[in-house]
């Protein structure tokens, strides 16, 4: 997976943009962060989940590993 690659600045505040976008996990579609997740917390580190991620302008379907979420 690809993270955000550079920041622009919105009303004042400077966000990230650019990176992989998530539309599926184990082909449930994903909205936004809520559904990230809560379907996140069904499963375990370790565990392997299939991601639909929105790279550029294709759909990539990809295998990935969970791993510890990082602190914030």
């Amino acid at each position: 997976l690809r993270g955000n690659d550079r920041r622009v600045e919105f009303e004042g505040m400077r966000l990230p943009t650019g990176g992989d976008i998530v539309v599926a996990i184990n082909g449930f579609e994903t909205r936004d962060m809520d559904d990230l997740d809560i379907f996140l917390a069904e499963y375990a580190v370790g565990q392997t989940v299939t991601l639909d991620i929105f790279r550029g302008e294709e759909i990539l379907r990809v295998d990935v590993t969970l791993e510890e979420r990082p602190a914030r």
